[in-house]
């Protein structure tokens, strides 16, 4: 059955969230774009590591140095391999200053308008930031 860290998906291949809590009849879920959530990501086809930060929305922030090619429409990755998408980059920021570009990239669904998801059972996804929050209510 369903049990605290498994991987929440929609429309079979991209990750929204993990189970938090799981109840008799209800389960929990804490979205990954939730505001201050930060998890570990692969960018683009090179599969460079970064560290996407959930802004809220179903958007993220990450950031990577500028001599990493970074496009527009680049996909972001988690290590799942049953629902491997987090977003896609929908812009780049860059100050010439900065060593740094900033990469601001969203889920590729509403996660307002869904209406059904998919919890992949056989998955395991630890507490983002360590916590140990996650436990079953049954």
């Amino acid at each position: 059955g369903i049990r605290a860290g498994n991987i929440v998906a929609a429309h079979g291949s991209t990750t929204i969230g993990v189970i938090e809590r799981v109840h008799e009849r209800a389960s929990v879920v804490r979205l990954f774009s939730s505001s201050g959530e930060k998890m570990d990501a692969l960018l683009g086809t090179e599969d460079t590591p970064i560290q996407a930060e959930g802004v809220g929305g179903g958007n993220f922030r990450a950031t990577a140095p500028k001599d990493i090619v970074v496009a527009l429409g680049d996909q972001i990755m988690i290590n799942s391999a049953d629902a491997p998408l987090l977003g896609i980059v929908g812009e780049v920021r860059t100050v010439p200053s900065s060593s740094f570009q900033e990469i601001l990239f969203q889920t590729p669904v509403n996660i307002y308008t869904l209406k059904w998801v998919e919890v992949l059972l056989e998955t395991s996804y630890p507490p983002i930031d360590g916590r140990e929050e996650l436990r079953n209510e049954e």
